[in-house]
């Protein structure tokens, strides 16, 4: 069985788990990177205009790999919108997936946001969530 998990970390978290968990499993492990860095400033304005940032392209085929873990952090209760946009690139190639972030905190609201904007990007709702 093989595994992708495709991470987007701005500080280096989420890459770091992401790292574990393929050397534990043997999975292949795709960065996300948006085309220009995104400082704090960056993000605080994506957040508020709820802009998704160009992307390079996600060289990795979900479709050769029998599961896709998407690994990000959680920007106001939604999903980094570089990780979005990454998920909106490879959805018409995506089966059964799943999310994990490492985030310092759980708003109310938070779940159901996540399950939204994956659901939206992807066209199908994720098969799991952990925070």
């Amino acid at each position: 069985m093989s595994a992708l998990i495709l991470v987007y970390s701005r500080t280096g978290n989420n890459r770091r788990m992401a790292q574990e968990i393929a050397r534990r499993s043997g999975a292949v492990v795709e960065e996300v990177r948006a085309r220009w860095r995104l400082g704090v400033l960056s993000v605080i304005l994506d957040m508020a205009f709820r802009r998704r940032p160009r992307i390079a392209r996600i060289a990795a085929d979900p479709a050769a790999h029998d599961r896709v873990l998407l690994m990000g952090p959680i920007w106001d209760l939604h999903v980094a919108y570089p990780l979005q946009s990454a998920l909106r690139q490879i959805a018409p190639r995506l089966g059964a997936f799943g999310f994990a972030t490492v985030c310092g905190y759980v708003r109310d609201g938070q779940r159901a946001a996540i399950d939204a904007d994956l659901t939206a990007a992807a066209g199908q709702p994720p098969d799991h969530v952990t925070e």
